[in-house]
Parts: C-alpha cells; structure tokens; sequence
C-alpha cells in the first residue's frame, strides 16, 4: 500500500515502525501490540472472537501464536522507548545541526513527544463498553499495560483500536484517544447523529473528531 501510486507517498503502514514526523518534536510508534490472553480466558476467548474460528478465522492462527506475538510486540516498543528517553531528535534529512551558543554551550534540543499508535488497546477499564470490561473474553482486545507507569510515563499520547468504542481518557501521563465505529454484532456500533443525548453518543464514531498532541 506504501507504494501504491494513489498515496502519492504520503501512506506509512506502522508495523514495528519508528517514525519521525517532519518538523515537529513528534515521534510515532507503531505496531499490532497484539493482547496477552491468560490461561483462565482462553476458553471464553476462543468461543466469542472469531480471529480463532478454524473456518472463517486467521489461518493457523492460536492462543499460543497470539500470545507470542503479545511478548514481541511488547519487547520491541518498550525498546523503542526506551532508546528515546536517552535521545532526542535527530535534524531532518539534508538539514545541519544547529550552532552552538556564543555563550559555547549546545542549543538545546526539544524534548521527544512519544505517540504510540497499536491495533490492541493497553488500558480496558475505559477503552471497553462498561458491560464487557469484567467479561472473560476482555483479554482479546487489549492488556491493562498503563498499571506499570514507569514503562509508559513518558507516552504523551496513545491511540489504538480493536474494543470498537470511541473514547479519549488519561491515565498517568497518557492520553488515550480512539475513534471506531463498533463491532459487528453488538449494540454499540454506529455514528453520531443529530440530536442525540449525550449518553447517547458515548463510544460513537465521530466522522468529524480531531485530537491534538
């Protein structure tokens, strides 16, 4: 899809993906960050998500595979931030480095904005529609990562996906935001539309919703 020529470009797939956004202080941080499924769920998990239906499900796809993927994904973003919190940005592409000060000390440099961008959500209390964040299939959309606040204490913002709930929230440091439009079959699925109660509109997709960083 990178290369295809209707995305002139400007399309970046963010999978296990570091990328700097051009002249900004902004760093995404990009993959799947598939969810960690215990043992005790595996028998909910397996009967209500059908990325584990054997017919029309991911090929060869298990509870084993998807938890595999959980301990790389996780190891390779804690990397990832970890190296930036030792580093800040490097200059643009073909721009020099900045002169030092007459005073002889280095320019300082903007402090790093980490965004993560994953498929799987890290918090589930509020990222879920209240009547599935206690059910023992929850683990198939996201891992409570937020409760380990060192790892993530210098994650400005998160955006992720798979609950099907619209929801921006803080949690630590974090700022969490998504916008989805539901999951087929249940009840909370939809846009927002005019004249709806604000419960009404709570974890719709809004066609017109912008997040700043």
């Amino acid at each position: 899809m990178e290369k295809d020529p209707v995305t002139k470009g400007r399309l970046e797939v963010l999978y296990d993906t570091r990328s700097e956004v051009p002249g900004t202080n902004i760093v995404l941080l990009g993959c799947t960050l598939w969810s960690k499924i215990p043992d005790a769920d595996v028998a909910a998990v397996l009967k209500k998500m059908p990325e584990f239906d054997e017919k029309d499900g991911i090929q060869d796809w298990s509870i084993e595979k998807h938890n595999a993927e959980h301990k790389r994904d996780y190891k390779w973003l804690l990397d990832e931030i970890n190296n930036s919190q030792s580093t800040t940005l490097r200059p643009p592409a073909g721009a020099s480095a900045l002169p030092a000060q007459a005073s002889g000390s280095a320019t300082p440099k903007s402090e790093t904005q980490l965004v993560v961008v994953s498929c799987f959500a890290p918090e589930l209390r509020e990222s879920l529609d209240p009547w599935q964040v206690d059910a023992p299939w929850a683990s198939a959309y996201g891992t409570n990562l937020l409760d380990n606040p060192p790892h993530f204490s210098n994650v400005k913002t998160w955006i992720s996906g798979m609950t099907g709930r619209t929801h921006e929230f803080k949690k630590g440091n974090t700022t969490l935001v998504s916008n989805q439009r539901g999951r087929e079959g249940e009840h909370v699925t939809g846009l927002l539309k005019d004249g709806m109660s604000e419960k009404q509109k709570a974890g719709l997709f809004d066609v017109m919703r912008v997040s700043k960083l």
